[in-house]
């Protein structure tokens, strides 16, 4: 508390196991969307900026559990952005397509690639993250090297002096024995694997973190 008091925003990951109320909800909602559901909860004081201008590549739900937060939200800029983009694209430097003040049980929908600049309103803030990443074709070929190994092609080394048409040779032998594995009957296993996830049980009493702020907004200052 004495890091968040002098300006740090506290988040704290996998909300969802943590507290069975949030762990039925995320359950709800990857339910709707066929997608794992994790959950994040930010906390704040004061007026001090936790984060710069940014964008997620998940789909984000935030709901405002107590005090408030303005939001300054951009359109995107590239479509279809995934983590390994994130060096590539630069912050917007025009106004904000949007600014918004979410107070106790306002609810944000983000999509996927917006930029934001989440900033302090002077008193406590209190949200919790409901965020889902989509399954791109990325993920899809990184589940695939997994089951190279069963390939000679893929195991052997490669010739450093090939050249001319035994480079072209190589490299399409390669493509086709990756075309032999990316079947619908993977995808279908790439999609009911991923969906797994191990849990944990920990306390965790998200009210004292409320109260803990709060009793820091009203306590006399020293002069």
């Amino acid at each position: 508390m004495e890091a968040v008091s002098s300006g740090v925003t506290l988040a704290i990951d996998f909300i969802e196991d943590l507290s069975a109320q949030v762990g039925h909800l995320a359950g709800a909602i990857a339910t709707e969307f066929q997608e794992r559901t994790g959950a994040t909860a930010f906390f704040s004081t004061g007026s001090s900026k936790g984060f710069t201008t940014h964008w997620d590549n998940s789909e984000t739900l935030i709901f405002q559990l107590s005090g408030k937060k303005k939001w300054n939200i951009w359109t995107p800029t590239f479509n279809s952005p995934v983590s390994d983009n994130k060096h590539e694209l630069p912050p917007p430097f025009s106004p904000p397509s949007e600014s918004l003040t979410l107070e106790e049980n306002d609810f944000l929908y983000l999509p996927r690639g917006y930029w934001h600049a989440p900033e302090p309103c002077g008193s406590h803030s209190l949200h919790i993250s409901f965020a889902f990443r989509p399954r791109n074709g990325i993920d899809f070929t990184k589940y695939l090297l997994q089951k190279l190994g069963t390939e000679l092609k893929f195991r052997e080394d490669i010739d450093k002096s090939i050249s001319g048409m035994a480079l072209q040779e190589y490299v399409d032998t390669l493509y086709e024995t990756l075309e032999k594995i990316m079947t619908p009957e993977n995808l279908i296993s790439f999609l009911t694997e991923s969906s797994h996830r191990k849990f944990i049980s920990t306390p965790f009493c998200i009210e004292q973190m409320i109260d803990c702020g709060l009793k820091h907004e009203t306590a006399p200052t020293d002069k």
